[in-house]
């Protein structure tokens, strides 16, 4: 029978597809927002033509007139970013908390693991999350600020050469040639895409370390799972598979120290799993309660010897997609698609092309469903 430790990688790694779905999901309406501020800003453009005057000075007043209007737009459009990416996160935190709870439960048979983040507690934990030592918040304002800068160069100069309102659509949208990369809401997508990302990934794993924290009675501390490919950075590649106590202190074969959970970087994909305290341990649990649940949840004999305290050996997605597939070829099937699976087993496509898709998103509200199914 595998330890309690390759059961929690497995099951954590299953959800792991699920919420790659919901990440896609998240970042498709932070890009939707975008693409609508980008027609906002095509249409004052159109409005307003500050290329149209002949004399520079009235050309210079239209100019004053779209970089008015513009940041009204990008202070309206960031903001609400920032708003329903914190209202969704929230959710996230709370719904990954269960799941925390409830995986637990399924391996060890019993309701042992029963703290579960608060809504309240979710929120405060969203807001506080530091990414690269800010808030979410402020990485939104500096994505702000950043974007009215661009445009309103971008403006000036086309203005200041005498183009046309075409040629200074195409500074905003970028040129067909370049495939629309060349234009300023091109990079205001490209940080967009890696800050929703990274803040994803920071919210599920404070919500994972904080949900363990609450259940440290069975949990005896975290181990590093990295996504390994070619995209992985050599940070994540050092840290896949170093554990820790709870409070920071290495477990046995660790030697890096721990300096929070993930994200390391921007864009890190990165998560913690729990390591689970020994049958032993478990069963001299100063807490009552934990003992008394044990007790009342009579483990079998397969479960106690499973509980051996023991970290989980290394298994990216691609092995565990591997191992799956030799098992039951349909459900790996379904996870990536009938086409996407075609070429995965043709070679054809790397786990970089599998986990860079956005196939068939999945919203917080129907992950939260998902979760609360299981039992």
């Amino acid at each position: 029978m595998a330890n309690a430790a390759a059961k929690v990688a497995d099951s954590m790694t299953k959800h792991g597809i699920d919420l790659l779905r919901v990440e896609a999901a998240l970042r498709d309406g932070v890009l939707s927002r975008l693409n609508g501020l980008e027609l906002e800003l095509v249409k004052k453009i159109k409005r307003i033509e500050p290329s149209a005057p002949s004399q520079l000075r009235y050309r210079n007043i239209r100019i004053e007139q779209l970089v008015e209007a513009a940041n009204d737009s990008f202070g309206r459009v960031y903001s609400d970013i920032d708003e329903e990416l914190e209202a969704e996160l929230t959710e996230l935190v709370r719904t990954e908390s269960k799941s925390v709870v409830k995986t637990l439960a399924a391996i060890l048979g019993a309701a042992v693991a029963i703290n579960v983040l608060t809504k309240v507690q979710a929120r405060d934990l969203v807001r506080q999350t530091l990414i690269e030592g800010a808030q979410g918040t402020r990485w939104w304002r500096k994505q702000d600020t950043q974007m009215r800068f661009e445009f309103e160069r971008k403006i000036r100069e086309a203005a200041v050469a005498g183009e046309t309102t075409a040629s200074l659509i195409d500074r905003v949208k970028g040129t067909r040639t370049a495939g629309f990369s060349d234009g300023a809401m091109a990079l205001a997508r490209r940080n967009a895409n890696t800050l929703a990302r990274t803040a994803f990934t920071a919210a599920v794993n404070m919500a994972r370390m904080e949900t363990y924290k609450a259940n440290a009675d069975i949990i005896r501390g975290v181990q590093w799972m990295a996504i390994l490919d070619n995209r992985t950075s050599d940070i994540c590649k050092a840290l896949d598979g170093q554990a820790w106590t709870l409070d920071g202190a290495k477990l046995p074969g660790t030697v890096h120290d721990f300096q929070g959970p993930p994200p390391a970087h921007f864009n890190c994909r990165s998560t913690l799993i729990p390591v689970l305290k020994s049958w032993s341990d478990l069963n001299k649990s100063s807490s009552r309660e934990v003992r008394r649940r044990l007790k009342r949840a009579n483990l079998s004999h397969p479960v106690r010897t499973s509980l051996d305290g023991k970290i989980s050996e290394d298994m990216t997605y691609e092995q565990w997609l591997a191992q799956k597939d030799s098992k039951n070829p349909q459900m790996v099937k379904k996870i990536l698609g009938p086409s996407k699976y075609t070429l995965w087993k043709e070679d054809k496509m790397t786990f970089t092309d599998l986990i860079d898709q956005s196939w068939n998103p999945l919203t917080v509200a129907e992950l939260k469903k998902k979760v609360n199914r299981r039992r």
